[in-house]
């Protein structure tokens, strides 16, 4: 296992959240995939494994423990990846949280592309991919066509995550309709929200914090 899965486990430990060696060696093997097919096309600005841990797993495994709680007694909670990019957040959530379906959307065609190859290789069920636009009504008929692994026809998630999407406002308004009454957004920003519940993180080797706000939608 590489020095960087190592000290990503202890950071993680550190917030609550164990994760086995088999999660970190996925995880190692995604970042490589990322780097090699990265070197093709545009997936990432992160041209090393160090880089590529800590400026974007590891902040998409900031979501992990909170996403954990607030959904817990939930035995398969379907969490969806809105505009999810090389999958920093979503791929980094399935591999560490075998437990929940793992939704990938995306609308550029050579990310989910991408993403549906590597999923396959790192062997992780939980996942789906779904190349569409990342609006609420065109994501959600995706959704409705594609079907869950679950068994669950509707279409909407317990949580739905959105990094580095849009600006917060609309990030808000586009991930919120994919969110089934009782369930989360959780949106990663830079500064502080000023509604919802806040994550407070701060990543290794960096001296200023980063939020997740986490917005309840009412229950019909």
């Amino acid at each position: 296992m590489t020095p960087e899965a190592l000290e990503a486990g202890a950071w993680l430990a550190e917030r609550g959240a164990v994760l086995p060696e088999s999660a970190l060696a996925t995880l190692d093997a995604y970042a490589k995939d990322v780097l090699e097919y990265g070197a093709r096309t545009n997936l990432t600005a992160a041209s090393t494994a160090a880089e590529l841990w800590r400026r974007h797993i590891l902040d998409g495994l900031a979501a992990l423990a909170p996403l954990r709680s607030r959904l817990e007694g939930k035995p398969r909670p379907r969490v969806l990846d809105l505009g999810c990019g090389g999958g920093f957040v979503g791929v980094a959530l399935a591999a560490a949280w075998p437990e929940a379906e793992v939704w990938l959307v995306d609308s550029v065609y050579k990310k989910t592309s991408f993403l549906t190859w590597t999923t396959t290789r790192l062997r992780l069920p939980n996942v789906r991919v779904v190349h569409g636009r990342a609006d609420g009504t065109g994501a959600l008929e995706l959704l409705r066509h594609a079907g869950g692994a679950s068994g669950r026809t509707e279409p909407m998630a317990d949580a739905v995550t959105a990094r580095a999407l849009a600006p917060r406002d609309e990030a808000f308004t586009l991930a919120r309709p994919l969110a089934a009454p009782g369930g989360w957004t959780a949106l990663f920003t830079s500064d502080r929200p000023e509604e919802g519940e806040t994550e407070v993180y701060r990543l290794p080797g960096e001296e200023k914090d980063r939020y997740i706000s986490f917005v309840r939608k009412e229950p019909t």
